[in-house]
Formats: structure tokens, C-alpha cells, sequence
């Protein structure tokens, strides 16, 4: 696993109009069609995102079958079709000490979309971010194998003033086999509402209190 640092830095108005990580990406080369045969272990610490747009995925990171850490960072006005700030799918990824604030997805995920074996997001703040689901964080399954659900953790964070068109405000827990591609079918699966509003939740994910 090659391991990659993004260390004390700013990303100001980056913008991939038709791909994939505004400020960073990490997978293999777009269209390329190739399998990986390594992976990265990305850790971002300490370092601001404004203003990053993607047409795709993840408005300011997209990471692809990667390992990934963030901790100490700022993320403000991002935006993407899926995951406004945030888009991976790796087997682990942990959101620590972070800031999440006007973010924003046209589907799923205003600030983080991830479909991770382990995940934990502590100690981070969500405010007046937005979706379709999931306004602040949408986590989506591929199957229901509640053990690997289980190890995901959401603890001691705030979300403010956020919101979903369809469910999931703050939190969209989703199990299906692919993510809708369509904004008229909204995500299924259990949904966590935001401010105290009432939501069913049919996927377990471990969920603690600020």
C-alpha cells in the first residue's frame, strides 16, 4: 500500500467540470478500464477545501478502492453530484476533528459519501449541508451483512441545520445492491433524521451521541 500525505495546505476553487475529485483523486486513470493492482493509504491532515467542484463524485476528494484518514480539516462550499465533499470506497476510512460547513450533492451525501468495511467519524461538525439523501452523510451497503455495518462508527459530532430532499437531513443509511442513478428514485434503506425529526432505520450503524 503506497501511502500518500496531504499535509498543511489549501484547495481554493478547484473544479473538475466532468469527473471526479475536484482538489484530489485517487484510482486508477479515468476510462482507463484497468484493475488495480495496488492500493494508496491516503491521509489529508490539517488542510482547507473551498469552493472544490467535481461533475461526478466527490467535490473536493474522491478516493477509489483506497485506504483513507482525514483529520484537522475545513471543508466549505463543495459540491458534487454524489459525496459534495467527501467520495470513497475503500475498506477504511475515519473523519476526525473536521468541519463541514454549505456543502452540497445533487443525490446522495452533501459532505461524505462512503461505502467502507470500517468507518468512524468523530469529533466533526455538519452544518448547512444538503442532498437529495443524506445531507450531511450518506453511507450505502451493497449487501446486508450487518457485521460489516456494525463497524461503523458516528460519535460525539453536531449537524446543524441541514437538510435532504427526500430523508436522511444530518444521516441516509442505505443497503441496495446499486446506488439510484436517477434523482427520481430516491436511496431506500434506513434513513436518520436530522433536529430531533422523527426517521426508520433499517440498517444498523453504531450512532452516539454528541
Amino acid at each position: 500500500m503506497l501511502p500518500v500525505h496531504v499535509l498543511n495546505c489549501t484547495f481554493i476553487n478547484s473544479k473538475n467540470e466532468n469527473g471526479n475529485g475536484g482538489s484530489i483523486f485517487l484510482g486508477p486513470p479515468p476510462g482507463s478500464g484497468t484493475s488495480k493492482t495496488f492500493k494508496f493509504n491516503l491521509t489529508v491532515d490539517n488542510t482547507t477545501f473551498i469552493n472544490s467542484q467535481a461533475g461526478r463524485y466527490g467535490g473536493a476528494i474522491y478516493a477509489n478502492y483506497e485506504n483513507a484518514t482525514i483529520i484537522n480539516c475545513n471543508f466549505e462550499n463543495n459540491s458534487a453530484n454524489f459525496g459534495g465533499s467527501v467520495y470513497v470506497i475503500n475498506d477504511y476510512l475515519s473523519v476526525e476533528n473536521c468541519n463541514f460547513k454549505s456543502d452540497s450533492a445533487n443525490y446522495h451525501g452533501g459532505s461524505i459519501f462512503f461505502n467502507a468495511k470500517n468507518c468512524k467519524i468523530n469529533n466533526s461538525n455538519f452544518t448547512n449541508c444538503f442532498a437529495s439523501a443524506g445531507g450531511g452523510v450518506y453511507l450505502v451497503y451493497k449487501d446486508e451483512d450487518t457485521s460489516v455495518i456494525s463497524n461503523n462508527y458516528l460519535s460525539n459530532s453536531r449537524f446543524i441545520n441541514n437538510s435532504a430532499r427526500y430523508g436522511g437531513a444530518a444521516v441516509a443509511v442505505a443497503v441496495l445492491a446499486l446506488v439510484p442513478a436517477a434523482e427520481g428514485v430516491p436511496g431506500t434503506g434506513g434513513r436518520v433524521g436530522a433536529d430531533g425529526r422523527a426517521a426508520d432505520v433499517v440498517a444498523l450503524a453504531v450512532i452516539e451521541p454528541f
